[in-house]
């Protein structure tokens, strides 16, 4: 994990533990939004911390929506945790004024039902192991509550999906492949227009990979960047290599239909693989698509 994403990660516990929710969501979201391992403990870590920060910042309805998002997790403990957590945030009841919580360690900071105003317990250590500290709310013996009517549960507004990585991703490889290409030409034809901007594509990715703060959207541009400064840079070779290819097949026809074949099943491939990226990052979320090093130079590197 880089000094930035640890940065957002204990600035937004400490914002926690000093009650400033605001704060604590901005960082929390961030840095759930650019970590690349969605199964680090840091990661289930800053998902229970921005749960609590929902909740005492009566944002209710976020906590429910992350709370069953984390219902689905693969890790047994994370998943228990969820879903007792989303049991106390869905429960309507109010709590007797006199109820006392009691949270065990690694939970919430203060359990979800409690008084709202109640202390804040501190957020844990970054090397706590989540699975462990992810253990089921506990809660101490309640006194009866007066019975009071059931009240409606909030109607849950589902959250829509956030495809910019995505978006951002398919333009950086898309922008360099060799559709783009064909769409340019049935577009503008072989006008001044269409060769203008089949060069400008290749400015794309640098100006994506200059301008984005999202991890996985940067190193997809990086890597496109260096597709397009390797087609840039083999540009004199190639023509070279078809004069000389002419030659030998005036010469010696049956090396030069060998030697054609080669370049050509290197030039095919070498244009297939921006496609593939593009598909392959469209449809998979934090993708990072690497060009293998004897296809395309690493230019620029991280």
């Amino acid at each position: 994990m880089d000094e930035s994403l640890r940065e957002l990660y204990q600035n937004g516990a400490l914002a926690l533990k000093q009650a400033r929710y605001d704060d604590a969501i901005t960082n929390l979201e961030r840095f759930c939004k650019e970590i690349i391992n969605r199964q680090s403990k840091e990661f289930f870590q800053a998902q229970m911390w921005l749960i609590q920060a929902y909740h005492k910042d009566q944002k209710d309805l976020h906590a429910i929506s992350l709370c069953e998002q984390l219902t689905k997790s693969d890790i047994p403990q994370v998943k228990q945790w969820a879903h007792q957590a989303l049991s106390k945030l869905m429960d309507a009841v109010p709590p007797a004024p006199d109820d006392t919580v009691a949270v065990s360690s690694g939970s919430l900071g203060a359990a979800l039902r409690a008084d709202r105003a109640a202390p804040m317990a501190a957020p844990e250590p970054i090397d706590s192991i989540v699975p462990t500290a992810a253990a089921p709310i506990s809660t101490l013996p309640r006194r009866a509550a007066a019975p009071s009517p059931s009240r409606p549960r909030p109607a849950q507004k589902p959250q829509p999906k956030d495809y910019t990585q995505q978006i951002m991703v398919a333009i950086g490889h898309g922008s360099i492949s060799l559709l783009a290409s064909i769409l340019l030409f049935l577009l503008f034809g072989d006008s001044v227009v269409a060769n203008g901007l089949g060069i400008l594509r290749f400015a794309v990715p640098l100006a994506i990979f200059l301008t984005t703060d999202d991890a996985t959207v940067k190193a997809n541009a990086r890597e496109a960047t260096n597709y397009a400064l390797t087609c840039l840079i083999l540009c004199i070779p190639i023509l070279m290599a078809l004069f000389f290819l002419a030659l030998i097949f005036a010469v010696a026809w049956p090396i030069g239909i060998l030697l054609g074949l080669g370049l050509g099943t290197y030039l095919l491939i070498f244009s297939l693989y921006p496609i593939f990226a593009t598909g392959l990052c469209i449809t998979q979320e934090d993708h990072v698509f690497h060009y293998p090093h004897w296809l395309v130079l690493p230019l620029l590197k991280e």
